[in-house]
C-alpha cells in the first residue's frame, strides 16, 4: 500500500460514513415529515369528522321536528276527518228530521187541499142547505104569525 492508497482509504471510509449519515439524515427528516404530514392529515380528518357529527346532529334534529310535525299533521287530519264524520252525521240525522217534518207538512197540505176542493165541492151543498135551512125558519115564522091570525 502506499501513502496516498492508504491516505485515500480513510477519507473513503469517511465519505462512506458521511453518506450513511446524510443518508440516515434524509431517512429521519423523510419520517419526520411523512409523520407531521400523517399528524396533519389526521388532525384535518378529525375537524372533517367533528364537523360532520355536529352537521349530522343537526340533521337529525331536523329529522326529528319534522318526525313530530308529520306526527302532529296526522293527529290533526285524523281529527278532522272524525269531525267531517261528525258533522255528516248529525248532517244526516238533521236532513232526515227535515225529510220527516216535510214529509208531515206535505201530507197535512193534502189534508188541507182535500178538505179544501170537499169544500167547494159542497159550497153548492152548503148554499142550498142555508137556503132551506132560511126557508124552514121564515115558513116557521109564517106557520107562527098565521096560526096566531087563525
Amino acid at each position: 500500500m502506499t501513502d496516498s492508497a492508504v491516505e485515500s482509504y480513510p477519507i473513503q471510509e469517511n465519505n462512506s460514513d458521511l453518506q450513511e449519515m446524510i443518508l440516515k439524515q434524509f431517512q429521519q427528516q423523510a419520517l419526520t415529515h411523512f409523520i407531521s404530514n400523517t399528524q396533519h392529515k389526521e388532525r384535518i380528518l378529525q375537524n372533517e369528522n367533528f364537523k360532520l357529527k355536529e352537521e349530522n346532529n343537526k340533521l337529525q334534529e331536523k329529522v326529528n321536528m319534522l318526525e313530530i310535525k308529520q306526527e302532529e299533521l296526522v293527529n290533526e287530519i285524523q281529527d278532522l276527518r272524525q269531525l267531517v264524520k261528525r258533522v255528516y252525521n248529525e248532517g244526516e240525522i238533521h236532513a232526515e228530521k227535515l225529510r220527516m217534518k216535510n214529509l208531515e207538512l206535505v201530507q197535512q197540505n193534502e189534508t188541507l187541499l182535500k178538505g179544501l176542493e170537499n169544500l167547494q165541492n159542497n159550497i153548492q151543498d152548503f148554499s142550498n142547505l142555508k137556503q132551506m135551512s132560511e126557508f124552514y125558519e121564515n115558513v116557521q115564522e109564517f106557520e107562527v104569525i098565521y096560526k096566531d091570525d087563525n
